[in-house]
């Protein structure tokens, strides 16, 4: 018991010595506040992305709050240590000024206060001596919001001060910087949605990928360069182009190589329509990959499959599906895009009857999937093609009821989008052009920063403009659409 009582009074000395440092050290004690105000801003953020949508703004506006005060406080404790520039203490301080002043920027942009992020960003700049990727994410970060508030060739300037600045776009370490190498292929795809500067922005793209090829030999590095330049070529359509720089990419893993190999079969089948050399390749991936593997296997299959569906020999496609059936019935039950293809191959030998079992079992087993929403539209379409409207309105109506479920199940969620989408393109297709336009402008007001609600903001504009003849509406949506539009996918944490 004696020994017991000394280790605690030990114990009690040395916690109070630490409590002591603390109160007289100024450089422990301004650090342990400073990393106290940013954990309890950051808990907070936590708990913004938990909340429910209809507290999300008030929460963000008290967060700002928060973290200007965290910053600001952070940068007067800085102004106050001058005089302690190489300790430990200052190097962790100037960490959280820079993690709660990227949070600010990111809280003002989900505002839509695009000018106090680029102050918040600018000030970050001036009184922070940053490298590397804390460098190129404040080029990123402030290059977004420029072009968020409509000034592209301002943010496409400090986008390339920070391709200048940092190159090779390598860190210390030796590694890829991967959102300043991906920069100038974001910056073409951009333009290239847009429609402007196409031929320059390409040019400028593939020069500086070939550049980095001529200077850098290391294998992962030039893969890299490999990847980016097929995408390139992919987007202008140059897949003869895509197919040459995707065989340059060397990989040490057979299982790497045989995906490549699979992405280039896709190609030849999907994009240049070459399908025997298609089957060529399959055919070899189905003899190296083990079968055991139970995703790829059967997904090589399916591709085999849906090529001998596209040269019309629907018995051989179905005997595919039916192996894949037999040998993967895990992969076959939940890959609805498969039950929809052996439908298909008894529509394509008029088998009309049996195809309508098949495509029934393909909605009660997966009713919310991509397929089956397809499946809704395309046989009420064909019973009324055929003359028997009481099914072709069952069909309808189970379709809106579908939809419905979506959206109701899936507040907030992906699924509730998919449900607004389903009937802004069912009510497009009837050619009901003011429910539908209303339909994709719900879908950018409750998710303007998906790739959906972008689309969905642009398909607004085609109606209004091209069947509605509202020029004025347009026009204004196009403003919306300019300002929101972003180089990279939006995320929290950009």
């Amino acid at each position: 018991m004696h020994h017991y009582n000394n280790i605690m009074k030990i114990l009690l000395i040395f916690i109070l010595n630490i409590l002591v440092n603390c109160a007289d050290n100024t450089p422990v004690h301004y650090r342990f506040k400073v990393e106290q105000r940013y954990v309890s801003a950051e808990k907070d953020f936590m708990m913004l992305l938990k909340s429910k949508p209809e507290e999300k703004d008030r929460l963000t506006e008290l967060l700002v709050k928060k973290f200007s005060e965290q910053v600001d406080f952070s940068f007067g404790v800085l102004d106050s240590m001058k005089d302690y520039k190489k300790i430990k203490e200052t190097f962790e301080i100037r960490q959280f000024v820079y993690q709660g002043s990227l949070r600010l920027s990111q809280l003002y942009y989900g505002q839509g206060k695009f000018d106090e992020s680029i102050k918040t960003l600018n000030r970050l700049l001036e009184k922070s001596k940053l490298k590397d990727e804390a460098l190129v994410q404040v080029y990123i970060n402030m290059g977004q919001s420029l072009h968020s508030m409509g000034q592209f060739d301002s943010a496409i300037t400090v986008y390339e001060s920070g391709l200048t600045e940092i190159y090779p776009p390598l860190n210390n370490e030796g590694k890829i910087i991967y959102k300043l190498f991906n920069l100038p292929l974001h910056i073409f795809q951009t333009y290239h949605e847009n429609g402007e500067k196409v031929n320059t922005e390409f040019a400028r793209a593939e020069s500086y990928y070939l550049n980095l090829l001529g200077n850098n030999n290391d294998s992962v590095f030039s893969n890299a360069c490999f990847a980016n330049l097929s995408v390139l070529h992919d987007r202008i359509k140059d897949y003869t182009k895509e197919i040459d720089y995707l065989l340059m990419i060397k990989g040490s893993e057979a299982e790497r190589t045989q995906k490549i190999r699979k992405k280039i079969a896709d190609i030849y089948a999907q994009d240049l329509r070459d399908y025997d050399k298609s089957l060529e390749i399959l055919e070899e991936l189905l003899l190296e990959v083990d079968f055991e593997d139970s995703l790829f296997y059967p997904r090589i299959m399916f591709d085999k499959s849906q090529i001998y569906q596209a040269q019309e020999k629907p018995f051989y496609s179905r005997q595919i599906l039916i192996n894949i059936k037999k040998r993967f019935p895990g992969f076959y039950r939940k890959t609805p895009a498969v039950q929809q293809l052996m439908a298909q191959t008894f529509e394509a030998e008029n088998n009309w009857n049996r195809a309508a079992i098949e495509y029934n079992l393909l909605v009660e087993q997966s009713p919310y999937s991509n397929q089956a929403l397809a499946t809704y539209i395309y046989l009420s379409s064909y019973y009324q093609s055929v003359g028997r409207k009481t099914e072709s309105r069952k069909w309808l109506n189970l379709s809106e009821t579908i939809s419905t479920e979506m959206i109701q199940k899936g507040r907030g969620t992906v699924l509730e989008l998919r449900g607004i989408l389903f009937l802004a393109d069912l009510f497009s297709n009837r050619k009901n052009w003011n429910k539908a336009v209303n339909y994709y402008l719900e879908i950018y007001e409750k998710f303007p920063k998906t790739e959906e609600g972008r689309k969905g903001l642009g398909s607004a504009i085609e109606i209004y403009s091209e069947y509605l003849k509202d020029n004025k509406k347009a026009d204004s949506l196009m403003e919306i659409m300019i300002k929101s539009q972003s180089l990279l996918k939006q995320s929290l944490d950009f």
